[in-house]
């Protein structure tokens, strides 16, 4: 098995997540922070992994590839992984216990009642706006059936901010909420987002990748 490049794009993603992961058996890996649960993502990949496993340090497991030619992962014994290189090298990479790793047993987020629904497809900018101008939130404001979402101060009004229009919306829906910079922890795409009605997360998605995002504010 060789890893494609938009699964090791997806792996350095979720080592900012969380350092450890545990693989389950099948195409759909999975990740969330901890302890604080406010950061789940889970995503369909294009290899299939023929069964369970853990590696409690994410980044020394990509890092480990790195140092083969072309790895391809050749056999998943019950404690390690044997992978060989187009060089004639070979790594062997032990398993670490899945009770080590924080976070594992986490299950999806249901998104009820959907209060609105937008797209993005400018994320990036959002986060390069909060660096540059030393904002620390994110917030989603829909009112007067205009929507934002941009760079701001969530606890400070009328200060400075970054806003992008996320479309109309229906007048009678009113939502503010906002989270952190450091939770945005999205690969660079286009998403379909949904903000729940019963739910403090948002909702990002695209295709085979999705994220879960914990509000600090809601109202």
């Amino acid at each position: 098995m060789k890893l494609s490049e938009k699964t090791l794009e997806i792996l350095r993603n979720y080592a900012t997540i969380n350092p450890s992961m545990l693989f389950k058996q099948g195409n759909v890996i999975s990740t969330i922070t901890h302890p604080a649960k406010h950061v789940y993502s889970k995503a369909v990949v294009e290899e299939t992994f023929p069964r369970d496993f853990a590696i409690y340090d994410l980044s020394r497991f990509l890092a480990t590839l790195s140092l083969v030619s072309n790895p391809n992962i050749v056999n998943f014994t019950s404690e390690q992984l044997v992978i060989n290189g187009d060089d004639g090298s070979e790594v062997l990479y032990t398993f670490s216990e899945p009770t080590m790793i924080n976070g594992s047993s986490y299950k999806d987020i249901p998104i009820v009642s959907p209060v609105a629904k937008f797209s993005l497809d400018n994320v990036m900018q959002i986060i390069k706006a909060c660096n540059v101008m030393q904002l620390p939130n994110v917030i989603v404001e829909i009112s007067g059936g205009k929507g934002n979402i941009y760079a701001g101060d969530a606890k400070k009004a009328n200060r400075d901010a970054y806003k992008v229009n996320i479309g109309r919306f229906d007048p009678n829906i009113e939502c503010r909420c906002s989270f952190e910079i450091e939770k945005l922890k999205l690969l660079p795409r286009q998403y379909e987002c949904t903000i729940g009605q019963d739910s403090r997360f948002i909702h990002f998605k695209n295709e085979k990748l999705e994220y879960f995002i914990a509000c600090d504010m809601v109202k």
